[in-house]
């Protein structure tokens, strides 16, 4: 979540939604808005922009970024609130919200968040779990050994003043953290290791075993470094087990002459946007960039792109041009492409997120209304809320052969109307900027079932409406 400033709110109750299954062509979901923290008397959870992630037992965990302040951290906001599923997310439970002021040691939190699971146990049995939150003066981590029983929270070393952390674990005790270098917004890398802490104390600062810049040819601080949530290949049966992605997007800016062609602005490039892939082999320390696809019409949604593996290390990247949503794949560990598939079928997309399965199986969410045109456009969306606008839901992408055919599937009912802005602190209409910037997706390694974490702002329409929901394929 980008913003140059905290929106404060009072803590409002709010209508609940019907818990249930959604059935939509292709596919038959069961979720709705998690459950609110049961010591806050609320009705309904106030959070926004989650990330998810399933564990090597196939436990689902879902963090959110709390968009409102909260009374547990006495007008400090709590950071992030973290459920867990044990039943193939069917259900969820709330479990903790660790950067509350009771719990949290290692100064403010509060702002964008993130969640990432161990896939191997650690030496008690557990699979760790690391939730992720930040102000804009540093980033801490909450992390929890005894599957959430208890957290400790302690900051991270090596990370300036930054923007957007995004966090992933790798085997049993390794995790990385992206984030924006604030003033030049190059995209970082750090590296985590706490495999040879035996005692994690709470406030301690926790340094990277390494800190590598990606994108470092930028002609204009902030603009052509888009970049979204690292990956790590975690399958045991892949060639490229352990390998890290971080998929970018900016225009291709290499001299004057270029960057005269190509102009930038403050949503895109003047013609076209470029794709790109950094990949390491080492475990993070070194990385190559490699080309993925065209932009056709140089828009850079603020928030740009996002990458997954499934079990045999086929890489997925999938992004938006804020009209339309594609998925471009890799056989060869990021370094070749096939030509991008678009993914939705008509109308508009946006914010796609993706999750790999078996060999060959990848599924696909993101916002999608039916009205085709340009996501933030007002005359082809309405705004939000007024009669005839743009309904939005979550939709999926299905695909068994390696991203060469989908199937649709309808996941959610309407979570948002009219403009749904992509230009982050740019954004000027009321209310477009409600589900914020991105949202998750995970398949169980068990079961092969996808559980999606989402933004809505419905009933009612406004940011004060907001809640993080979710949807999983039933049993």
């Amino acid at each position: 979540m980008k913003r140059s400033s905290i929106v404060l709110a009072a803590l409002m109750a709010i209508v609940l939604l019907p818990m249930g299954s959604v059935r939509a062509s292709g596919g038959q979901y069961v979720g709705g808005p998690l459950p609110p923290d049961p010591g806050l008397g609320i009705q309904q959870n106030q959070d926004a922009e989650p990330g998810i992630a399933v564990d090597g037992a196939g436990t689902f965990w879902i963090g959110s970024n709390d968009v409102f302040y909260d009374s547990r951290s006495e007008g400090v906001l709590s950071g992030e609130d973290v459920w867990k599923s044990t039943d193939g997310g069917q259900t969820y439970q709330w479990v903790a919200s660790p950067f509350g002021a009771t719990n949290n040691t290692a100064g403010p939190a509060g702002e964008d968040s993130d969640i990432a699971a161990a896939t191997a146990p650690n030496a008690q049995g557990y699979y760790n779990v690391y939730a992720a939150s930040l102000w804009v003066g540093s980033t801490s981590v909450a992390i929890s050994q005894d599957g959430g029983k208890s957290w400790v929270i302690d900051p991270l070393g090596g990370i300036p003043v930054e923007d957007r952390p995004w966090i992933a674990a790798d085997g049993a005790c390794t995790f990385y953290v992206t984030y924006h270098q604030i003033p030049l917004f190059d995209p970082v890398v750090n590296r985590y290791d706490i495999c040879n802490l035996s005692d994690l104390a709470a406030g301690v600062t926790i340094n990277p075993t390494s800190s590598t810049q990606l994108f470092l040819n930028n002609s204009v601080p902030g603009l052509t470094n888009d970049f979204g949530k690292i990956w790590v290949d975690n399958s045991a049966g892949s060639r490229y087990h352990h390998y890290v992605y971080v998929p970018m997007m900016g225009c291709d800016l290499n001299g004057p002459v270029q960057i005269v062609q190509n102009e930038e602005t403050s949503s895109g490039c003047l013609n076209k946007t470029e794709l790109f892939i950094g990949v390491s082999t080492d475990g993070g320390r070194t990385f190559n960039d490699y080309k993925v696809a065209e932009g056709a019409n140089g828009e850079e949604p603020v928030w740009c792109c996002n990458v997954t593996t499934d079990a045999a290390g086929t890489v997925y990247f999938v992004w938006s041009d804020n009209h339309n949503a594609y998925l471009a794949a890799s056989s060869d560990g990021g370094q070749t492409w096939g030509a991008p598939v678009q993914l939705n079928k008509g109308g508009a997309a946006v914010y796609p997120t993706a999750a790999g399965g078996v060999a060959g199986q990848v599924k696909v969410a993101f916002y999608a209304t039916t009205v085709a045109g340009d996501s933030n456009d007002p005359v082809a969306m309405g705004n939000p809320g007024a009669p005839g606008a743009a309904q939005w839901t979550v939709q999926v992408a299905s695909s068994n052969n390696y991203g060469k055919g989908f199937g649709i599937s309808t996941a959610t009912s309407t979570v948002h109307t009219g403009v749904l802005c992509t230009e982050g602190d740019n954004c000027s209409i009321t209310n477009s900027r409600d589900l914020y910037d991105d949202f998750g997706a995970a398949i169980s390694p068990l079961d092969g079932h996808l559980s999606i974490a989402y933004t809505s702002d419905q009933p009612g329409g406004t940011n004060a409406n907001d809640f993080t929901g979710y949807a999983t394929t039933t049993k």
